[in-house]
């Protein structure tokens, strides 16, 4: 007999990945925790500063410059300064001079080679830190060619020059633009009169002389003489005024012509060297006293004999007689 095929098995299934196998209890999922939400903190605020009080800054004051001398000429010694029209004043100071240099300093000194315009900037620092700046035009000219005149002047008298420079009754020089005319003219002191020029005024007519002034310089010599002395004579009492006062002033020791003087001053003049008398006249003597004299002629007795060696100054002593008369 045919042998008896074994029985057939169902094929197993295989169930899907991730399946539980048939008859197992499916797994439940683990219930996942709900997270508490923490709370945000709320953000402390930040205070705000308050808006700034400070006061803008003052604008700063105006510059004022100084220059010692504005046209100056080449290689001239020139003074700047800068100073603030108000407080606060500068506590620093930059110059530039308009040829490539410059210098520090509220104060500074400076001088041009050169003959042109120049525009000078000084920059003034303020104790703040802030700046302001100021500029001018400086003016170089050529340096001046000049000549120096000399004058002496010997005897009682001066020279004087236009243009003005020269004055003085000694020895005086001046500096002139060279070859600039000088018109000098000779004054005489009272008394005396002038001589003549000599040197460069030689054959000059008096008292002016023309001249001009080189480069080279000049001198002038001028000579005066003295051709007379004044006598001023004071009388006390005097006839004008009613008094008895009167003196006689003779030339030559009496032997010239008589100066009467009866006011109360006299002034006259008198040679050189020349004596002269004075003496009271006697027709005031009933009238007023003669008491003597004072000035040059102290000491001496009526008569005065007095030499003009200078000016001269006498006072005659007069008093006024009682009623009765004098005695």
């Amino acid at each position: 007999p045919p042998p008896t095929p074994p029985p057939r098995t169902p094929p197993t299934r295989t169930p899907p990945s991730g399946t539980p196998p048939s008859g197992t209890p499916k797994p439940q999922p683990t219930p996942t925790a709900t997270a508490t939400p923490t709370p945000t903190p709320t953000p402390t605020p930040t205070p705000t500063a308050p808006p700034s009080t400070s006061p803008p800054p003052q604008p700063l004051p105006d510059l004022q410059l100084s220059v010692s001398a504005n046209p100056s000429q080449v290689g001239q010694d020139v003074r700047l300064s800068v100073r603030a029209s108000a407080a606060p004043q500068p506590v620093g100071a930059h110059w530039e001079f308009g040829d490539a240099t410059t210098a520090e300093g509220s104060s500074t000194d400076h001088q041009w080679s050169a003959a042109r315009t120049f525009q000078v900037t000084v920059t003034a620092t303020f104790p703040d830190g802030r700046t302001k700046t100021r500029s001018y035009a400086q003016d170089v000219r050529p340096q001046r060619v000049t000549g120096t005149l000399t004058v002496h002047v010997i005897g009682p008298g001066r020279i004087v020059s236009t243009p003005a420079g020269i004055n003085c009754s000694g020895t005086c020089s001046a500096q002139f633009d060279a070859n600039t005319t000088v018109h000098l003219t000779a004054q005489d002191n009272p008394g005396a009169q002038f001589e003549e020029y000599a040197d460069d005024c030689t054959g000059a007519t008096p008292p002016d002389c023309d001249l001009v002034v080189p480069a080279s310089g000049a001198t002038v010599t001028g000579t005066f003489t003295q051709v007379s002395w004044t006598l001023t004579l004071k009388v006390q009492d005097p006839a004008s005024g009613g008094g008895g006062g009167i003196v006689e002033v003779f030339d030559n020791d009496g032997a010239g012509p008589d100066h009467q003087c009866r006011q109360a001053r006299c002034v006259d003049n008198f040679g050189v060297d020349e004596t002269i008398l004075l003496e009271p006249n006697a027709l005031g003597l009933s009238i007023s006293q003669f008491r003597g004299w004072q000035g040059a002629c102290a000491g001496q007795g009526q008569q005065c004999h007095l030499t003009m060696d200078g000016n001269k100054t006498v006072t005659a002593l007069y008093v006024r007689c009682p009623p009765g008369g004098c005695t």
